[in-house]
């Protein structure tokens, strides 16, 4: 009886992680259909450069978020055995932000290659080069990429789904994210095989340092900076030294995939932080300071939506 009694208890766990991951790919695909759904009636409704640049900041917000609530916090969900939300140490945080800046030369660099033998044309778009260069899109663009998209794209890629499918291993886990990571972001992307070897690898990426530093800041953290280069390298006219095979390019790129070689030993390197994470803690605003931090959100807001509305 005692027996069959373990027995019993040690299979409801495994029933209960098999209804988990079916959810959690379940949600994957409505993200990934909701996702490209948006991108058609975008390209369908010929929204100018700001229309377009707030429903995709809308997409990002409601629909990953939206699936990273759904899984996390809905009867059945277990959100402390899957957001790693540890807080980082110095150094943790200064090679992560480096790795994120370096990442751009072996994305670029990869892009380029693919590109060049399958002959497709498109490594600016497989990298996530081609953004804009619009003076008045410069704010908004920084909020949707560098801020918006690293945060609820890693709450739901590496903070829910890569938690709900550990029953497979965590390398399996990892390759099946990235991999889900990689189609939802190659669909406005042009050069499809340098799209999707770029994304995965940049999930991989991402599952990696999260797993070695155990929070989920540390993933936010190289998203957000591999973003915020790449619309300041396309805003300071800088993208072409990192486009093309040609010799000063690949040079460049060369010595920055050295340089981030070097700089993801350090993050393997560097001691983890056992404390939990607190970004909130010790701040205290005053009135006035509440009144800024509200006016600067609703400029911010009013650049997205008014960006392209001539004076």
């Amino acid at each position: 009886m005692s027996g069959m009694g373990e027995k019993r208890r040690g299979t409801i766990p495994r029933a209960r992680r098999r209804v988990q991951t079916r959810r959690a790919l379940l949600l994957t695909l409505g993200v990934c259909l909701t996702v490209n759904l948006a991108r058609i009636f975008s390209a369908r409704m010929a929204l100018p450069a700001p229309g377009q640049m707030a429903l995709d900041g809308a997409v990002t917000v409601l629909v990953f978020g939206g699936a990273a609530y759904l899984g996390l916090c809905v009867p059945g969900g277990d959100p402390g055995n899957r957001v790693r939300m540890r807080a980082l140490s110095e150094q943790h945080t200064l090679c992560l932000c480096l790795l994120g800046v370096l990442a751009v030369c072996p994305a670029t660099l990869l892009a380029d290659m693919i590109g060049s033998f399958a002959k497709s044309g498109a490594p600016r778009e497989a990298a996530g080069m081609a953004v804009g260069r619009s003076a008045r899109l410069f704010l908004p663009q920084l909020l949707k990429s560098a801020l918006l998209a690293p945060v609820f794209e890693e709450l739901f890629f590496r903070g829910y789904l890569t938690g709900a499918l550990e029953r497979l291993g965590r390398v399996r886990a990892a390759l099946v994210s990235s991999l889900c990571f990689a189609i939802v972001h190659m669909g406005g992307a042009g050069g499809f095989g340098a799209a999707f070897a770029v994304y995965a690898l940049l999930g991989g990426l991402l599952c990696a340092v999260m797993h070695k530093t155990g929070s989920l800041l540390a993933p936010m953290l190289v998203h957000g900076c591999y973003n915020l280069t790449l619309v300041i390298l396309s805003y300071a006219g800088l993208s072409a030294l990192f486009e093309g095979l040609t010799l000063l390019s690949c040079l460049v790129r060369l010595l920055g995939c050295l340089a981030f070689y070097a700089v993801f030993l350090r993050v393997y390197a560097a001691r983890a932080s056992r404390a939990p994470a607190q970004p909130l803690a010790g701040l205290h605003f005053t009135g006035r300071e509440k009144l800024l931090l509200l006016f600067s959100l609703l400029a911010m807001c009013a650049a997205v939506l008014l960006g392209g509305m001539k004076p």
